[in-house]
């Protein structure tokens, strides 16, 4: 979350006037925060569906209760919140946060788990992911609905023409969260067996793998369009965005590889802090911030893109500490949101209501 709050800083406060050339760097290096929230995410279905067996039912419509708040209720926010940037409400349902495609997936992955062993999924994941670029490369419908459909699920050719302005496409990323289930139960079976080693071997060995893959394929593919093709794109414009790191809309496997790798690293890191009582005050605000991660979400985007877009403040080499005073202010909104236990009400009622009739092996309602 504190890379989305980097990314949205640098995004509004040096738009059309970065001086001292700062906000294409901050924006890589925030680039981290979708894949790793997603790697976290796909995981810890694998990790709770491994580790709460049958009680994983319960927990399944829980899930499935927020993946349609994030689709109704925030969604509603989120473009509530892009009205004062893009000067309607109707430009604004043309920007998608990613909060769709993580209500989508909170939707479908937990229905799906349960019929698929960890092999099986990350198959299914590399798969939808082959498809969804195929579909990206060969399929390029006229009419304005069916781009629409097409950007939606699979995302555009960013070489031509796009029908949003702002989109995560549901298939790459649903397929990207589906395979780290995979991990996720590997993860749940060491943490039974409490091998620290494992988990971490693991991990270190998916962000070496990941890092140098993406950096090595970009070096290898600048040097061959330099000096073997005279500057010219090497195996056409889709090859291009394919092996790229920084491809982000829509995702290529590089960029899941490089980011993916990154934060890994990252999540190494908080595993050997948590599990040796390193740095408590840090992971007491991680904590914060996971507990709370929907509210955060959805406050950061009215403090930077409603409310900062708005004012404008002049350009100053004392920016960090603008951003930490946006940090700060969230995370105390974040605190008195935790504390007063507000979480209840992220709901639709779908578990007490008509949810655990739908869901497979789910418990039956209370009678009333």
């Amino acid at each position: 979350m504190l890379f989305v709050f980097l990314t949205h800083f640098s995004w509004i406060y040096f738009e059309g006037r970065d001086a001292w050339g700062l906000q294409a760097p901050l924006l890589l290096v925030g680039q981290v925060a979708s894949p790793t929230f997603m790697l976290i995410s796909g995981s810890m279905l694998g990790f709770l569906h491994h580790t709460r067996g049958p009680r994983f039912a319960e927990f399944r419509v829980k899930l499935m209760d927020r993946g349609l708040v994030l689709l109704t209720a925030v969604h509603l926010l989120e473009t509530l919140a892009y009205v004062p940037k893009t000067g309607s409400f109707g430009e604004a349902l043309r920007w998608a946060p990613i909060t769709d495609a993580i209500g989508a997936c909170l939707l479908v992955g937990p229905l799906l788990i349960g019929y698929l062993t960890p092999r099986r999924r990350l198959a299914l994941g590399l798969a939808l992911f082959v498809v969804s670029w195929l579909l990206i490369a060969t399929w390029h419908p006229a009419s304005l609905p069916l781009r629409y459909l097409k950007e939606a699920v699979v995302g555009p050719l960013p070489t031509g023409p796009t029908a949003f302005g702002y989109n995560f496409p549901l298939l790459p990323w649903f397929a990207f969260y589906f395979g780290a289930s995979s991990f996720g139960s590997w993860l749940g079976a060491r943490f039974e067996r409490d091998d620290a080693r494992a988990i971490v071997r693991r991990l270190l060995a998916m962000a070496v793998i990941g890092v140098t893959s993406g950096v090595a394929v970009k070096v290898g593919y600048e040097i061959l369009a330099r000096h073997v093709v005279h500057r010219r794109p090497v195996f056409g414009p889709v090859s291009h965005l394919l092996l790229s790191p920084f491809q982000k809309w829509p995702p290529a496997p590089m960029y899941f590889l490089f980011y993916g790798g990154i934060g890994c690293a990252i999540l190494c890191g908080c595993y050997l802090l948590e599990r040796h009582g390193r740095a408590p005050r840090l992971l007491q605000g991680l904590t914060l911030l996971g507990q709370t991660s929907l509210v955060v979400f959805v406050i950061q985007d009215f403090v930077y893109v409603a409310l900062l877009d708005r004012l404008r403040l002049p350009l100053t080499p004392a920016w960090p500490l603008l951003l930490l005073g946006s940090v700060v202010l969230i995370m105390a909104v974040a605190h008195v949101w935790l504390a007063r236990g507000w979480n209840r009400f992220l709901t639709v009622g779908f578990g007490h209501r008509w949810g655990r009739d739908l869901v497979p092996g789910a418990p039956p309602r209370a009678a009333t």
